[in-house]
């Protein structure tokens, strides 16, 4: 009997498949990742839509960057808020990092996502940071992302909400006069690592992408139920016929860093997810040639993200 595991049917494939055919079942899975399950229930205008963001005002540091206040719509009727960290000087295009974030109740304006972007800023990069809902600015009760799932009582998939909140951002970035829209990153460390695995697995657009303890497979998953226990991560409809590498297999042959916290005192702790992930999907970037394009790190941290 054929296992079902899509662990070891992600193997499979990759031997048995050549790395064009490889690409083409990448950009089948890809479409019906969005359009069967993350757009469904969703109005295309909505999900079609140029992105809508309103500049609020410019701070400046006099430290080498700026920061740029902005105001955005996901959807209609539903804003959000970032800030768009900028070099003080740039010269021609430069890159730009989209920032998302996990379930820190102090939102963007943490300390640390805060000092990542400053570092990209202070590299000659642009950094915008999202806020996400429920946390920081977004943090009324109304807001929280788990009531996402009460989307699925009007036929809408929670998953398009989230994957519009961070691909609005890349949206807008790319309108920006000073990024090259060919150098464009996603990273973000536990909920954040997980919107930039599919906001980096389904927009071809991002071509560097770098997730912290964002994720696992069936195997951890069901060991460690906690670590998928909500709506964002676990959205309706997205592990039936594939698991949750399936998706970063679609990076392939972009450049993808995976980092995951030995001593991680929250979730997809280091060494009970690498077998599942980082070594299932090494066949895959091999069977396109670029094996050194997947990257793992691991750090000896708790729950947190490296510097930039």
């Amino acid at each position: 009997m054929k296992t079902l595991r899509a662990g070891s049917l992600l193997v499979a494939l990759t031997a048995a498949i050549s790395g064009g055919a490889a690409l083409l079942r990448a950009q089948t899975l890809r479409k019906h990742l969005l359009d069967d399950i993350a757009f469904h229930g969703w109005p295309r205008e909505w999900v079609d839509a140029a992105p809508k963001f309103q500049d609020m005002g410019v701070l400046e540091t006099g430290n080498g960057y700026r920061l740029r206040e902005l105001r955005y719509e996901i959807v209609p009727g539903y804003q959000s808020t970032a800030i768009l960290y900028e070099p003080e000087k740039v010269s021609g295009r430069v890159s730009a990092i989209l920032n998302v974030h996990g379930h820190d109740q102090l939102g963007k304006a943490a300390e640390y996502k805060q000092k990542r972007c400053i570092n990209f800023a202070k590299r000659g990069m642009l950094a915008l940071s999202l806020e996400w809902p429920g946390f920081g600015e977004l943090s009324q009760s109304e807001n929280a992302h788990d009531y996402g799932a009460h989307l699925d009582l009007v036929g809408a998939n929670a998953l398009g909400f989230f994957y519009l909140a961070t691909r609005r951002g890349l949206d807008y970035l790319v309108t920006l006069p000073q990024v090259d829209p060919t150098r464009l990153g996603v990273t973000g460390l536990s909920g954040g690592g997980w919107q930039s695995i599919t906001l980096g697995a389904l927009d071809e657009r991002v071509a560097v992408m770098v997730e912290v303890a964002g994720f696992g497979a069936l195997e951890s998953n069901l060991t460690h139920p906690i670590d998928t226990d909500e709506i964002e991560e676990n959205p309706t409809d997205f592990t039936a016929g594939q698991d949750y590498p399936a998706p970063v297999a679609l990076r392939a042959p972009r450049p993808t860093l995976l980092i995951h916290n030995a001593e991680d005192d929250c979730c997809f702790r280091a060494d009970l997810v690498k077998p599942y992930i980082f070594d299932r999907l090494q066949p895959f970037f091999r069977l396109l040639g670029q094996e050194e394009a997947l990257a793992w790190y691991e750090a000896g941290s708790r729950h947190a993200q490296l510097p930039a």
